[in-house]
């Protein structure tokens, strides 16, 4: 994952944004997420890494 997010020599541009939130919901932290606006009309699709 870390390098997929870092890696200066991949092809495709792709955006990461991560964040915890121990102390609210699962429900709660994908509604935040799904309000977030990607600029350029780009999707705003949420996925669930477990770690």
């Amino acid at each position: 994952m870390d390098l997929f997010a870092t890696d200066p020599d991949r092809i495709e541009e792709h955006h990461i944004t991560t964040t915890s939130h121990s102390d609210e919901s699962l429900e709660d932290v994908q509604s935040m997420a799904r309000m977030c606006v990607v600029e350029g009309g780009g999707s705003n699709d949420v996925e669930i890494i477990r770690l």
